[in-house]
């Protein structure tokens, strides 16, 4: 019974809303069922045997006008994946006399087996949403009473809750409504997503290893007094570990091992006594001299490490670890603490050169023995320090990119390759003293610009300072400081930098450098000069070097060949008489390098 009172509600809603809206366009107003007609007004109820209808008419209204078989409704259009029908596609028939309204504006006609459609793909697209919410007295999933198929049974998915609106459709309370012939298919919504466990939020599921490296070799003949060969090489491996959280911030740790060939050299600097020079004797006027004890000693700088008395430090073989540091690197800058090169070298420039290993300053490795320019600012060297790099700013807002980079070093002992700072020996009378440097500070920064036409130009400058613990009162605390421009357009590059520092010496004892350098590479070929130049106040050395070379590059490899000259005054000292001796000697190179 409670069926049939929903039809008659039904019946009356329709009838009256079908004669309200043909009230003024026809003159059969007495037709309560013209709603249903597909088409002219028939004349009679007769005519309407077979016709075809406008919309499905409910069961009551087929008796009422004599209706003896079910009216001919268009054939239904094939259903979407996710069970909801089309907006031209009319409903599925069903056979019987139960009639009932769906809630996308699609009635239903007749009762008994009702065929419901292809079960959805989505979990979440049940037999309610599919079928639709028929209007009158129903069970859950829209199925009228009475009808043989069973409902679908209620499933508690763990995804939006479903509700009914006022008008009897299905909803998303935490979604977009679907409703109507013009509905979509159903979406399933996105998976919750658990709770990342720590060890991926710390980076550990996203380790990254990287290894790069490189190995150079030069074959020389040199000519001095006399012409000798020279074999150098150079090699460098390094490895980083690190891992990058969810947030983005990279950490690890990072590896370098450099190792060396050259009989001339032990870090940079060294003895002036070679191929047979004289020294200059400690305590006499001219001589760089120190007081230990009473007793005079030869006396090195800070910078320039050269020193005119003792025995010679040279080590043919050099094998190091330069860098064994943990960093973390952000958005914010980059933070380093461990073993690892100083923010004043950093921000240090140079002269270019396109060749493997030859240079006018700051060199890898030096045929002649003879090299003394430097133009990095390595206070502390790669001694143990904590290290502060920003990131390029301000370029969008001034069109100047601005770095800069801060660090501190306990202490400036280290001895590896290219540096090798150590200890004072007070025992060994022919070993020379040195500043015992604490607590470095340094300091550096960058300025770089790139032109429309091609143009780029960059600025540096740093700063270092150092505290001297040596006890020795000829010595003083470090400072130094250098400058350096380098300029790219097309082909070119041009490169000029400048070195000044005390050597942590009290008086008159400066160590200057400076270096210029072009470089021209129309395609895989190119071109060196250079020029470089040193003078150390302390010792009273002054050396110039010069250099032109050609390179071919190809894959991952350089070769190069050219000529390099390198001269130096030194003093020298025949009893209590010191006077200047010219070391000078020319190299003719080829040279080659692979990067991996």
């Amino acid at each position: 019974m409670s069926w049939l009172v929903g039809t008659a509600i039904v019946i009356g809603g329709v009838s009256t809303v079908g004669f309200a809206q043909n009230a003024g366009q026809s003159g059969k107003t007495d037709d309560p069922y013209k709603a249903y007609y597909a088409g002219p007004a028939p004349a009679d109820t007769q005519a309407l045997q077979g016709g075809p209808l406008a919309r499905p008419m409910p069961a009551q209204v087929q008796r009422d006008m004599g209706y003896q078989s079910p009216p001919i409704t268009p054939a239904p259009a094939p259903q979407t994946s996710g069970g909801w029908m089309p907006s031209s596609a009319a409903p599925p028939q069903v056979s019987g006399s139960a009639s009932a309204s769906s809630s996308s504006g699609t009635s239903y006609t007749g009762g008994g087996s009702y065929i419901p459609p292809a079960k959805p793909s989505s979990p979440y697209s049940g037999q309610a949403a599919t079928g639709g919410t028929y209007s009158g007295q129903t069970t859950y999933g829209g199925y009228p009473a009475g009808v043989t198929t069973q409902p679908a049974p209620a499933s508690n998915y763990g995804g939006p809750n479903y509700g009914r609106q006022t008008n009897g459709a299905q909803n998303y309370n935490s979604g977009p409504q679907y409703a109507g012939q013009n509905s979509g298919p159903m979406q399933a919504p996105p998976p919750i997503r658990s709770q990342p466990r720590w060890w991926n939020r710390l980076g550990f599921g996203n380790v990254q290893v990287k290894t790069d490296g490189h190995l150079k070799m030069g074959l020389a003949g040199v000519s001095r007094d006399e012409t000798t060969s020279e074999l150098t090489a150079d090699g460098m491996v390094r490895t980083e570990v690190s891992a990058i959280t969810q947030s983005g911030i990279e950490y690890g740790v990072k590896l370098k091992l450099r190792g060396q060939r050259d009989r001339y050299r032990r870090g940079f600097g060294g003895s002036t006594m070679v191929f047979g020079t004289n020294g200059c004797q400690p305590g006499i006027p001219g001589c760089a001299t120190v007081t230990l004890a009473g007793t005079p000693r030869a006396a090195r700088g800070h910078t320039s490490q050269l020193y005119t008395f003792g025995q010679n430090e040279q080590k043919e073989h050099t094998l190091a670890l330069e860098a064994a540091n943990l960093f973390v690197r952000t958005p914010y800058g980059d933070f380093t603490a461990g073993r690892d090169d100083g923010a004043a070298a950093l921000f240090s420039s140079q002269a270019p050169s396109l060749m493997p290993l030859a240079r006018v300053s700051n060199r890898r490795t030096d045929y002649s023995g003879l090299d003394m320019t430097k133009t990095v600012n390595d206070a502390s060297g790669f001694a143990e320090k904590v290290t502060y790099t920003s990131p390029r700013l301000l370029g969008d807002t001034i069109g100047v990119g601005v770095q800069i980079g801060l660090s501190y070093a306990p202490s400036t002992e280290a001895c590896g390759v290219d540096y090798c700072v150590r200890g004072n020996d007070s025992n060994n009378p022919n070993a020379p003293l040195s500043p015992q440097l604490d607590d470095a500070v340094e300091a550096g920064m960058a300025l770089s610009r790139n032109f429309n036409n091609g143009l780029s130009v960059e600025g540096t400058a740093n700063y270092a300072r150092a505290k001297d613990t040596s006890g020795i009162s000829e010595f003083d605390d470090l400072q130094s400081w250098g400058l350096g421009l380098t300029a790219s357009y097309g082909q070119f590059a041009f490169g000029t930098s400048y070195l000044s520092s005390n050597n942590g010496w009290a008086a008159d004892g400066d160590y200057r450098a400076a270096d210029v350098g072009l470089t021209w590479k129309p395609s895989n070929w190119g071109v060196t000069t250079g020029f470089g130049y040193a003078e150390d106040d302390l010792t009273g050395v002054t050396g110039r070097s010069a250099l032109l070379g050609v390179s071919y590059d190809f894959d991952r490899y350089t070769i190069g060949t050219g000529v390099q000259y390198t001269d130096r005054d030194v003093p020298v000292s025949t009893g209590f008489v010191v006077s200047q001796e010219t070391q000078d000697a020319t190299s003719v190179f080829i040279e080659g390098a692979v990067k991996f």
